[in-house]
């Protein structure tokens, strides 16, 4: 299964955040942004499609193969980190390092700020992320047409040299019926 191999190189990166949960908004409602993934891994390229949903108190991610497959999804709220996993991907496979990529892409810098250890530094301009622990770059995210209205992003992970690649296909606002 490519998607396994490529998803695992993916996950021995470090982890660019701590382990508690903080919401990309303080908003009830949930919104919900349909993303096709490009990974591109020693000359290699691979397509999926993800699904991020988040509000205040949880953050999901589903991530499918171009078939519909559900390769994994990773939830998590302030007490509860939760993942589910296709049964033929490796056991060492953690979601929730690919859910911190997909964080650093979209969460605004003041929420990514809140998670980053003391080692660890953020830096923004219009069209450029970068994140770095001590003065070593690790991953650079480069926004298109810029960090608040982007329809394409391109990270790319400087210890692995892997880049993915994220376009929005669409971003809804999910109100909940009151009852």
């Amino acid at each position: 299964m490519p998607y396994a191999i490529v998803l695992a190189f993916i996950l021995l990166t470090q982890s660019c955040t701590t382990t508690h949960f903080v919401a990309a908004s303080d908003a009830e409602a949930t919104t919900r942004s349909t993303q096709q993934l490009y990974m591109l891994y020693q000359g290699e390229a691979y397509e999926m499609l993800g699904v991020l949903e988040t509000n205040a108190k949880r953050t999901s991610l589903a991530v499918l193969s171009p078939t519909g497959l559900l390769l994994f999804s990773v939830q998590q709220t302030n007490s509860l980190a939760s993942t589910e996993k296709h049964p033929d991907m490796p056991a060492h496979l953690d979601p929730m390092r690919v859910l911190h990529d997909v964080q650093l892409i979209h969460w605004p810098t003041d929420r990514l700020i809140q998670t980053l250890d003391s080692s660890t530094r953020l830096t923004e301009t219009d069209t450029v992320r970068s994140l770095y622990r001590k003065d070593k770059q690790l991953k650079t995210v480069t926004f298109s047409p810029d960090t608040l209205h982007w329809q394409r992003a391109v990270l790319h992970d400087h210890e692995l040299n892997y880049t993915l690649e994220v376009r929005l296909l669409s971003t809804e606002l999910m109100v909940a019926e009151s009852s």
